[in-house]
């Protein structure tokens, strides 16, 4: 994930639209075949599919535990990024310049999270099929991460108080404790020498986001998504995909 600002906020602003399903019925006689189409930006997966052998909901409900599905592609790093505001969302009040200087900036980050943390209790409460647990545990992983490192962020921002960004954050599959403050001293420093509101919001969006965030992602033992059991899980029920990219 890049910074809040960076590459990773162009994915957070296509993936609110990212997901559209089409079922067509094949005309091969021998067998009834199903195709469920997927919209990603950039391009469209057509996964065909015999629907005696797995029905189109289980799919759907498969691919979001998907290499790219709702819960291990960008839709976290959307809904827990403080900066989006979308003016026609009748959810969010008037955005201004979307800074810590715009007078709704922290309620309207603070809806963010709430939708964020719904994401996540719904993950937690689903139920993924049969050879897709390990990825369940990933999803719950990554998208854990990214919540708890906005929620720390959010606090700072509320509080202007530095030992909020201290908070550890427990890498349970690398045995692991994330430690900003010994992890990020130049970020930290960096506050200290921030001179108003929005110098500090800047330094807390970008040098301490990135560090704890790269940190996360440096780490080699931390669990992997499991490619393999996704691979394994399209085998198991003869699904096929076929990719066509967005050359436009």
């Amino acid at each position: 994930m890049a910074g809040f600002f960076g590459k990773g906020a162009v994915l957070l602003r296509v993936s609110a639209c990212a997901w559209a399903f089409l079922l067509m019925a094949s005309a091969e006689a021998s067998a009834k075949k199903v195709v469920l189409q997927e919209e990603l930006p950039g391009r469209i997966e057509r996964y065909s599919f015999d629907d005696a052998r797995i029905s189109a909901e289980a799919l759907r409900l498969a691919l979001r535990f998907g290499p790219d599905g709702l819960y291990t592609g960008s839709e976290m790093i959307a809904r827990a990024s403080l900066e989006v505001c979308p003016d026609d969302d009748p959810g969010y009040k008037p955005c201004g310049d979307r800074t810590i200087a715009a007078p709704n900036f922290l309620d309207n980050a603070g809806e963010n999270l709430r939708r964020a943390r719904a994401l996540m209790e719904e993950l937690a409460a689903s139920t993924p099929p049969a050879g897709l647990e390990a990825a369940k545990a990933w999803c719950l992983e990554e998208n854990g991460f990214v919540l708890a490192l906005s929620e720390a962020r959010l606090r700072y921002l509320r509080t202007w108080d530095p030992q909020t960004l201290r908070a550890t954050f427990e890498v349970k599959s690398a045995g692991k404790v994330l430690e900003p403050g010994k992890l990020c001293p130049a970020a930290f420093e960096a506050l200290s020498r921030a001179q108003n509101p929005v110098q500090r919001a800047r330094v807390a969006a970008y040098e301490w986001h990135n560090c704890v965030n790269g940190a996360f992602r440096a780490l080699e033992a931390r669990r992997p998504y499991p490619t393999a059991a996704w691979k394994a899980f399209l085998k198991r029920y003869g699904i096929t995909v076929r990719v066509e990219h967005d050359t436009d």
